[in-house]
């Protein structure tokens, strides 16, 4: 049983693989409103059914969460770049 309690927090999280959803999974365990972007739809489907909201787009997915934290669960750095700042990335969304 859990101890700690995120109630109140919103959560971006970006990948969903064999790592990255049961981590997204933890978090709304604790309460925490997780919004969820995967380069691929397959895992958006068990995060939604899991009760986490499936932004559209990574620049949704950093408006939804606005000065809250994003966590990424991605392979490599090349990847990490082009999520943060490739067009329509998440820098995308900062003022």
């Amino acid at each position: 049983r859990l101890s700690y309690s995120l109630a109140g927090q919103t959560i971006g999280f970006v990948g969903l693989g064999n790592m990255g959803l049961p981590m997204a999974r933890h978090l709304r365990d604790t309460g925490a409103h997780v919004v969820v972007w995967n380069r691929s739809p397959g895992p958006l489907v068990s995060a939604e059914a899991a009760g986490m909201t499936v932004a559209p787009s990574l620049p949704a997915l950093a408006r939804a969460v606005r000065d809250g934290p994003v966590c990424l669960g991605l392979t490599t750095t090349d990847v990490v770049e082009q999520i943060v700042f490739a067009r329509e990335g998440l820098h995308d969304s900062l003022d």
